[in-house]
């Protein structure tokens, strides 16, 4: 367990926007190592998901509202859930991947640990690639 400050970062995602690749964006524009999703409420009219204990993704088109987000991230690498509600308040839940399609906005509130950094390495006990925290290197 490494300790660091934390800074807080709000932005929001336009209609048309990929919720990870533009989220993935704004880590590398600001040099971002170590981020945490604190809250996310909006809109996707698609979503492309992968679900727990599948190696593929499900797409679907509509209009969902987004329930929740949370994940960390860096300027290499995100890992993200999201919750999802359909027209019906029906849930969906699962890993994002690219293809979760804004629709009318993603309000985003971060939190930049600047002094540490988010790695993924090959974990042979899970079979994916999992997070390593370090000391940021100045």
């Amino acid at each position: 367990m490494l300790p660091s400050p934390i800074a807080s970062f709000a932005f929001r995602l336009s209609p048309g926007a990929d919720l990870k690749s533009d989220l993935l964006a704004v880590a590398r524009s600001r040099d971002w190592r170590a981020v945490a999703v604190l809250t996310c409420v909006g809109s996707l009219s698609a979503y492309r998901l992968r679900f727990a204990g599948r190696s593929e993704g499900v797409t679907r088109v509509g209009a969902f509202e987004i329930i929740s987000l949370v994940g960390t991230l860096s300027a290499d690498a995100a890992h993200l859930h999201i919750g999802l509600a359909d027209e019906h308040g029906a849930m969906v839940g699962g890993h994002v991947l690219d293809g979760c399609i804004i629709r009318t906005t993603a309000e985003l509130v971060v939190a930049e640990l600047p002094a540490l950094t988010f790695d993924r390495e090959p974990d042979p006990a899970t079979g994916y690639a999992e997070l390593t925290i370090g000391p940021r290197q100045k």
